[in-house]
């Protein structure tokens, strides 16, 4: 098992990231972007599908690998 750290960046709140397909569902809280729970399937898949993409980081400003459990 790995554990990792990240960082994400703030492109979406600051309005630095491409639009959103469905912001009316869009709720960017201090962990990650996430939809509303009565969002549909499709909506999640194309968000999932979004957010790698949404700026030039990616979604995250660092990302580590700390170490590994035996």
């Amino acid at each position: 098992m790995g554990l990792d750290a990240s960082v994400r960046c703030n492109c979406i709140r600051e309005g630095k990231a491409r639009q959103h397909p469905f912001p009316e569902v869009l709720i960017d809280d201090d962990a990650s972007p996430y939809l509303e729970l009565w969002a549909s399937a499709a909506q999640r898949r194309i968000h999932a599908e979004w957010v790698p993409q949404s700026c030039e980081h990616g979604g995250f400003r660092t990302q580590y690998l700390l170490g590994n459990v035996p």
